[in-house]
C-alpha cells in the first residue's frame, strides 16, 4: 500500500479517514485478481497532537478496505511506523536548572507527520475469489442432533 495523502497529528483526529492505493497487484497464482493502483481507505483510531511538557504526539491508524469493482475488500494489520520525538527527558533535565525550568513548560514534543507516498503493509482480511471479489464465507453446518431416549 502507498499513502496517497499526507497524514499529520495537526490535522487528523479520531474517526477521520485517509486514502491509500495498492502499490502492487494482488495475485492468485499467476493471475491478477486486484490490480495495482486500486484505491483503499483507512481510519484514524486515535490521534493527539504534541503537547506541553514534551509529551509526543500519538497517531494510531487502521487500514479498512480496498474499493474494487464496487466491492469493499476488507484489510487488516496495517504496518506503518512513525512517531513524534519524546522530549520528556529534556524537560526533566531543564527543570533542574533555575529559571530555565519555567521555559520548559512551553516545549512541545514532536508531532507525527507522514508524507504522501509513504509505503505501508496491509493484509487482506478475507479470501478473494478469482474475480477479486471477497469469497463468500463457508456455509454453516448444522449439527445433527439426536433426541435422547427415554431413560428409566
Amino acid at each position: 500500500m502507498v499513502l496517497t495523502q499526507s497524514i499529520s497529528t495537526h490535522v487528523l483526529k479520531r474517526g477521520d479517514t485517509f486514502t491509500l492505493r495498492l502499490a502492487r497487484p494482488v495475485m492468485l497464482g499467476d493471475k491478477t485478481v486486484v490490480p495495482q493502483g486500486t484505491p483503499g481507505f483507512g481510519e484514524v483510531i486515535d490521534a493527539a497532537p504534541a503537547s506541553a511538557l514534551g509529551k509526543p504526539a500519538k497517531l494510531v491508524l487502521a487500514a479498512r478496505y480496498l474499493d474494487y469493482n464496487g466491492a469493499h475488500i476488507p484489510l487488516k494489520a496495517l504496518r506503518l511506523v512513525a512517531a513524534g520525538a519524546d522530549k520528556v527527558n529534556t524537560i526533566v533535565a531543564l527543570s533542574l536548572v533555575p529559571y530555565v525550568g519555567i521555559l520548559a513548560v512551553f516545549m512541545h514534543g514532536g508531532d507525527v507527520e507522514i508524507p504522501a507516498g509513504t509505503d505501508a503493509l496491509a493484509k487482506l482480511a478475507a479470501d478473494l475469489g478469482p474475480d477479486g471479489a471477497p469469497a463468500p464465507p463457508p456455509a454453516p453446518t448444522t449439527p445433527t442432533t439426536t433426541s435422547p431416549g427415554n431413560a428409566q
